[in-house]
């Protein structure tokens, strides 16, 4: 399968391998993409790999490479592309896209009830809901992802092989 289809058209369904491999060349975009914006002097705090998406704050400037839109954009794009592989792993496995509909609930969910909890906060205190926002989120997509990676798709039937015609014994 080609590297954009494999990472971005949701069509199709995708093996243990393909999968760990869409995961891993997701994880080298998110440190390519770290690296060329902090070559330019400006680093998206989004596009740190799997921490990203917790350190964003959108109360600072809304354009530039520091911005808080481009951050979003990565954030965006990072969801595509792990959603898009999710849901090929959970076709290849006989399921429906709702494990995937059910952790990303459970990850607003949370997101949520977090940042209201630190919107009551003053000072250094936001970092216990962040931090544990960060760990349950991460444990709840390692769930996922495990469960995705490891499990294999349902078994396929093998066509019996078929005797060749020069070992038929006539008779």
């Amino acid at each position: 399968m080609p590297f954009f289809a494999l990472l971005f058209s949701p069509r199709g369904a995708i093996g243990r391998g393909p999968f760990w491999l869409g995961l891993f060349l997701l994880l080298g975009l998110e440190v390519g993409g770290f690296l060329a914006f902090g070559r330019h002097g400006a680093a998206p705090i989004a596009a740190i790999p799997l921490v990203g998406p917790w350190l964003v704050d959108v109360s600072g400037p809304a354009f530039g490479f520091d911005g808080w839109i481009p951050g979003l954009g990565i954030l965006a794009l990072q969801g595509w592309v792990s959603g898009v592989l999710c849901l090929k792993r959970l076709r290849d496995m006989g399921h429906g896209p709702w494990p995937l509909v059910g952790v990303w609930g459970l990850d607003l969910i949370l997101t949520g009830g977090l940042m209201a909890w630190m919107g009551h906060l003053q000072g250094m205190a936001v970092i216990v809901p962040i931090f544990t926002g960060a760990g349950a989120s991460g444990l709840l997509w390692l769930a996922l992802l495990g469960w995705l990676g490891v499990e294999p798709g349902p078994r396929r039937a093998t066509p019996a092989p078929t005797p060749s015609p020069a070992l038929a014994v006539a008779g």
